[in-house]
């Protein structure tokens, strides 16, 4: 008899999608100095915003990549699972993961070279080609509707697009409109393909076996600190090595202190919602408010705190907040309550460890990247999971999240509409010009950037509804 398949955790959309709307929107901003410093990469501050190693902090901005890997990570337990359920073997399972390696790998080459500030052209020709790499990207990657009548021509638009994408980016390097490199690509995107391809060898091999998890989570956090050290030699040799560094890199498996977290917390979504009913019998009180309530707050002192620098407020703030949440979930009468516990209890440990370690590397940072920062980001990630569980699974607030899932569910689509859609249309019909005469006051700019990433979520969770997706 086999297992029953766990149900879709809405709340894993929506965290995923919470921070590819914030990825649009730090990225629509307007810069310069325009705005304070909390609304830029905390090493990046305004009105220069170079790069400063040495600047101490996070912001929510910093936050973005992180939450993305660790519900990335939680996912995989759920896909493994899945092709398994199937009766595939583990071999096969395998060869599907390195495969959606390769494409996602692929994916970060292409959608660099039609990004528009990688286009050296004339206004219109640029947001022309940007238009026209998004219609090509899209369909090279589109899955279709199961159900669709026309679901029989996914594959071939699937290759015709990809070989017409192809030798147009050949045609624009050979005119020099790109200059086409294998050292040029999307880093993010090539950071997220290299940790699939080893978070899912690890979800398969491990089973989601914690003692596994564990050690693995151990072993990429110990290289991490010795490379970092740089007085153990072999492991610094060992850290630099690779024999295609574009493609992989130690540098983007750090990354795998965070996305190990996620796979743990997958699991146990996966295993609760496995035999979950689908249904709560939890009373008609405050307290699923309450805590969610408080795993928000919790977030938003830590990046408060620690970008003010006040550590030791932080700690204490964050011990009475679980202290609390502990007191309220002992009398807590909720069918999730298993789960919230669990969950709760790996938070606390990556919370309070990554508070414990920040002033090593002279205090959190996100570039480069410090052991208190892999280690309590996904902590903070788990707050925000645990927040949209409650939310969304629990109380069903579904639709007041419904864009954060949406965009979730349609994250690759969403990662670049808003620079290969959105602008060149405001662009081309010539709004975004009317738009700019109107004020270019920093309010206003604001504003329309925040219309820029609702309209991008809103055109991806469109595409979810109508089951329309990219896939890798």
């Amino acid at each position: 008899m086999q297992p029953k398949p766990a149900q879709r955790s809405e709340s894993l959309d929506a965290l995923r999608g919470l921070a590819i709307i914030m990825m649009i929107l730090s990225g629509s901003i307007p810069f310069g100095g325009a705005l304070p410093g909390w609304m830029y990469h905390a090493q990046e501050p305004p009105p220069a915003h170079s790069f400063c190693p040495d600047i101490p902090g996070i912001t929510w901005v910093d936050m973005v990549f992180p939450f993305f890997i660790f519900s990335m990570g939680a996912a995989i337990p759920f896909a493994v699972s899945s092709r398994l359920r199937k009766g595939n073997k583990p071999v096969f399972v395998l060869g599907h993961i390195t495969l959606r390696w390769l494409a996602l790998s692929l994916f970060a080459f292409l959608v660099y070279y039609i990004r528009p500030w990688n286009i050296n052209a004339g206004e219109t020709t640029k947001w022309l080609l940007c238009l026209t790499g998004f219609l090509l990207l899209s369909a090279t990657f589109i899955k279709l509707p199961e159900q669709s009548a026309i679901k029989h021509f996914e594959k071939p638009v699937n290759i015709g697009a990809f070989i017409m994408l192809l030798v147009a980016l050949l045609l624009m390097n050979r005119s020099g409109i790109i200059n086409i490199s294998f050292y040029d690509f999307d880093i993010i995107i090539m950071v997220l393909a290299c940790i699939s391809l080893f978070g899912g060898a690890v979800q398969l091999f491990s089973k989601g076996s914690v003692t596994i998890l564990a050690l693995t989570w151990l072993f990429f956090t110990i290289m991490y600190l010795f490379a970092r050290m740089g007085n153990v030699s072999f492991v610094k040799k060992i850290w630099d090595y690779s024999p295609l560094p574009w493609l992989l890199s130690w540098e983007y498996l750090k990354y795998m202190a965070v996305l190990i977290p996620g796979i743990w917390a997958g699991n146990i979504i996966k295993k609760f919602y496995g035999s979950f009913s689908g249904s709560s019998s939890e009373e008609k009180d405050s307290a699923s408010w309450i805590i969610a309530f408080i795993m928000l707050s919790v977030n938003i002192v830590i990046i408060a705190g620690l970008y003010l620098r006040h550590l030791m407020a932080v700690s204490i703030y964050s011990a009475v907040a679980f202290s609390a949440v502990g007191f309220i979930i002992r009398r807590w009468k909720s069918d999730f309550r298993p789960l919230i516990i669990k969950l709760l209890i790996l938070c606390v440990i990556l919370l309070f460890t990554g508070l414990l370690v920040e002033p090593l590397q002279g205090g959190i940072k996100k570039d480069p990247a410090t052991i208190s920062y892999l280690i309590l980001t996904p902590g903070m990630a788990l707050a925000m999971l645990i927040f949209f569980i409650i939310v969304i699974d629990l109380k069903k607030r579904n639709k007041e999240f419904s864009l954060f899932a949406g965009s979730g569910k349609n994250a690759m689509f969403a990662y670049f509409t808003g620079s290969n859609l959105v602008m060149p249309v405001l662009v081309l019909t010539g709004i975004n010009s009317f738009v700019g005469s109107l004020n270019r006051q920093p309010l206003w700019q604001t504003i329309v950037a925040v219309i820029i990433t609702l309209l991008t979520a809103w055109l991806s969770a469109h595409a979810a509804r109508r089951r329309i997706f990219l896939k890798a």
